[in-house]
């Protein structure tokens, strides 16, 4: 018997597509979500449905003038066949990380990287996405008094002198 020829390395067939999951204009809509800064993108529905576990994906930010590319590397499904992809930033930290929860009508990207943690809320059907800053969030939070203020009470130590 002899050994199989060996299968030539062929870059271009061994490469997988990067899918990009939307697309931003040069000059992204504005917007806001509960009071705080977003940006309004268009995400494809098709490349939603078709995610898969060793797929790359193109995400871009327009905060940082950039896209993001990551390698969805595990999947697991939560009930009512939510599905949580995750996977590394592949042009970033190594710390760097997307996780894509799709449901049946929504879909949420977190993308965590050293810049900033960025989240997407997309409609599956329409392909709507809403792209929000977690420090705009958090620069909003800090304005904000949340408390209601509690008078102080007057009260004498155990084993004080009783008033």
């Amino acid at each position: 018997t002899s050994a199989l020829p060996a299968r030539p390395d062929n870059p271009a067939r061994n490469a997988r597509p990067v899918v990009s999951l939307w697309q931003a204009d040069s000059n992204p809509t504005k917007t806001e979500v509960d009071g705080f800064p977003a940006t309004r993108l268009q995400a494809d529905p098709e490349a939603l449905a078709s995610l898969h576990v060793g797929q790359q994906l193109a995400l871009q930010v327009p905060d940082l003038n950039r896209t993001l590319t990551a390698r969805l590397t595990t999947t697991h499904n939560q009930l009512n066949n939510i599905e949580v992809f995750r996977g590394p930033v592949t042009d970033g930290h190594e710390k760097d990380n997307v996780i894509v929860t799709r449901g049946q009508t929504a879909t949420y990207v977190v993308m965590s990287t050293r810049e900033g943690v960025y989240s997407a809320v997309i409609n599956n059907r329409t392909g709507d996405t809403v792209l929000t800053s977690e420090k705009d969030v958090q620069d909003n939070l800090a304005r904000e008094e949340d408390a209601i203020p509690v008078p102080g009470i007057d009260q004498t130590p155990p084993g004080g002198p009783a008033g």
